[in-house]
């Protein structure tokens, strides 16, 4: 058992890499400000720039209640995503798989 619980948590660290390595890489393009990545319940995966992990609850509760009012609207909910803009920039918002994304950017 003592393997297989190895292999997990070998298994789960190399998924946390490739998820702070996509946020980092994100985060280096041109008007990107900030990343933030959180689970399907809201806890953050990661963080970079300006973005911070306090916002991971409600990115995801912003995702969630744009994929419900889609499907009310006989749209898919699959593929919905978000973009809030304000003076200071723009954040989109999209889920895929159980992870939700917002990146930060720049007003252009």
């Amino acid at each position: 058992k003592l393997l297989g619980r190895e292999q997990l948590s070998v298994k789960f660290h190399t998924m946390e890499n490739e998820i702070i390595d996509s946020i980092t890489q994100t985060a280096q393009q041109a008007g990107v400000l900030g990343v933030v990545a959180a689970d399907k319940n809201g806890l953050c995966l990661g963080a970079a720039g300006n973005a911070t992990k306090a916002a991971c609850g409600a990115i995801t509760s912003l995702s969630k209640r744009a994929q419900a009012l889609a499907a009310l609207h006989g749209g898919g909910s699959e593929h919905v995503s978000v973009c809030v803009e304000s003076e200071a920039g723009n954040i989109f918002v999209k889920a895929h798989d159980q992870v939700t994304v917002a990146v930060y950017r720049a007003v252009q």
